[in-house]
């Protein structure tokens, strides 16, 4: 039997994200090709209850105990790995392990920023992905987004970056809508807006929140914020002041929130900082419209006549009469998410973003 190529996947945490989501579409699709690791460098493996159980999977809980390069480097040797993938700068002590003391071919994914670079890359990080990126395999991104300021900003050869669009499995997804609705979380009779994302700063659902308290009158409507975080307690309080909590339903963490996105009508995002999310692509999928902020691919990757409901990141004023027009129109939803159907079918399949990284991983441990 063919021995199976070990891959070590090193993370900042292994919980809700959209970079751990794209990794287990991957090694769920890929099924028994390879042996995996997985490092969280924070302890959060709650992700790993979505790998396939039939998988070869190792789990190392947090890095205690790894505190310096020569500990790093002692790791990645005692896994003796056919490949080591580490992801978004939060792994960064990693790559430079890495990239001074190479102990296998090393990939890097960089999937987005966090809130300390939502508004522009931090010198000393820019120098740093510079001076090493250069030294690896291969950089992997999801949007054009960060193609485009791999090549300019971290000066990297053309060569050395490989863009992969995320993809979702329509079909899968449209199980879901067969299953009943959470009345709790889905009040019936009204427009549902639905947002999913971890509750941190970058995410900006206090900007969704204001944008939804201040539409213009129309037909009923609810907000249902998928996700929990450290902003969960000042979201909750803004809600209250505002006179909005019988509208706003905080549901939480889900392992599988495209259960709840399946029984909304309108996907909402809201971030100062994204590339390519995942969630976005469930909604088209699920063959909804997306109204929210202009951000990484998002203009791109919806439908044409979805791009006027993607307006500037900081006009929320912009942002509540796209909302309104929503909630007035089931027409216009309805063709919209069609169209959007339609876009994440042609360009955005798990099946081809499955099928990219197995050629990546078959090239580089070969």
């Amino acid at each position: 039997m063919k021995r199976q190529p070990h891959l070590l996947h090193i993370l900042p945490g292994f919980g809700t994200g959209g970079i751990q989501t794209v990794l287990c579409r991957v090694l769920n699709g890929l099924g028994r090709r390879y042996r995996h690791s997985i490092l969280a460098l924070n302890g959060d493996l709650s992700s790993a209850e979505r790998l396939d159980p039939s998988l070869d999977v190792d789990l190392s809980e947090g890095a205690d105990g790894i505190d310096g390069f020569l500990d790093r480097r002692r790791f990645i040797r005692a896994a003796a790995p056919d490949l080591v993938m580490t992801s978004n700068f939060g792994t960064y002590d990693w790559v430079i392990a890495q990239a001074i003391a190479p102990a296998a071919p090393h990939i890097h994914q960089e999937h987005g920023f966090g809130p300390e670079e939502a508004h522009g890359e931090i010198t000393r990080r820019v120098w740093a992905r510079r001076l090493t990126l250069s030294r690896i395999h291969r950089l992997v991104v999801p949007s054009r987004t960060l193609e485009d300021k791999a090549r300019t900003s971290w000066r990297l050869r053309p060569e050395k970056i490989l863009r992969i669009a995320n993809g979702v499995d329509a079909a899968d997804l449209a199980v879901l809508e067969t299953g009943p609705a959470d009345r709790a979380m889905l009040p019936a009779g009204r427009v549902i807006f639905i947002t999913v994302a971890p509750l941190r700063p970058e995410k900006r659902i206090d900007r969704l929140i204001r944008a939804f308290a201040s539409m213009p009158s129309g037909p009923k409507a609810a907000l249902v914020i998928v996700g929990d975080g450290p902003e969960r307690p000042a979201l909750e309080e803004l809600a209250r002041l505002l006179g909005c909590t019988e509208d706003i339903h905080f549901a939480g963490f889900r392992l599988q929130p495209a259960q709840l996105l399946a029984h909304a009508h309108v996907y909402a995002i809201s971030s100062d900082t994204e590339q390519l999310p995942a969630s976005v692509l469930e909604a088209m999928a699920l063959a909804m419209p997306v109204v929210g902020t202009a951000v990484g691919d998002v203009p791109l990757m919806v439908a044409d006549d979805n791009g006027p409901f993607i307006v500037g990141r900081d006009d929320e004023p912009a942002l509540a009469r796209a909302m309104a027009e929503l909630a007035r129109n089931a027409g216009l939803r309805e063709d919209l998410g069609r169209a959007n159907r339609e876009r994440q079918l042609a360009e955005f399949d798990a099946g081809a973003m499955v099928d990219a990284y197995r050629q990546l991983y078959d090239r580089a441990t070969g």
